[in-house]
């Protein structure tokens, strides 16, 4: 943008300059209809309003066990990966290049092989709330059965599942 005078050819404005100049000439506009009596009414962009938060689906209980599983399109996983924070053990079920996966078959036994938990995940992502202890994670998908060790001590666990195309 340039502002050419009779006296001095036209020159490119820097960013500053030019948002001086604007503001310059809203101050002479609003002086203008200040002295004429009437009032000004400025636009102000208004920041749009916060996304309301997609909630993680409801929360089940079995025994002491209590879990939530989804994560099925982008508002839901990235609920689900916001709120693995908050629960003692999370699972995330994912192929090798890193796509998720859900319909898994979970099974968590206790140190003593009992079942805590036995449900299938209807999404990648699974988060649970169980008692601290020793745990083992049985996740089965397409006749391929993962296990994997846990132990939960009050700081909040994330098993990575990775199962084979």
């Amino acid at each position: 943008m340039t502002i050419p005078t009779a006296s001095t050819p036209a020159l490119p404005l820097t960013p500053a300059q030019r948002f001086r100049a604007r503001a310059r000439a809203m101050l002479r506009i609003t002086a203008a209809a200040w002295c004429a009596g009437g009032t000004v009414a400025l636009a102000v962009a208004q920041p749009a309003p916060p996304a309301q938060p997609v909630p993680i689906p409801a929360m089940q209980q079995q025994g002491s066990a209590q879990w939530s599983c989804g994560g099925i399109g982008i508002d839901e996983s990235t609920a689900m990966r916001h709120a693995m924070k908050d629960h003692a053990l999370s699972l995330l079920m994912s192929t090798p290049t890193g796509a998720y996966d859900a319909d898994v078959q979970v099974r968590i036994a206790d140190s003593r092989g009992r079942t805590v938990l036995a449900t299938r995940a209807g999404g990648p992502f699974c988060l649970i709330d169980l008692p601290r202890g020793h745990y083992t994670v049985q996740a089965t998908q397409k006749g391929q059965t993962l296990t994997h060790p846990v132990h939960l001590a009050g700081k909040p666990v994330t098993v990575h599942l990775t199962f084979r195309p």
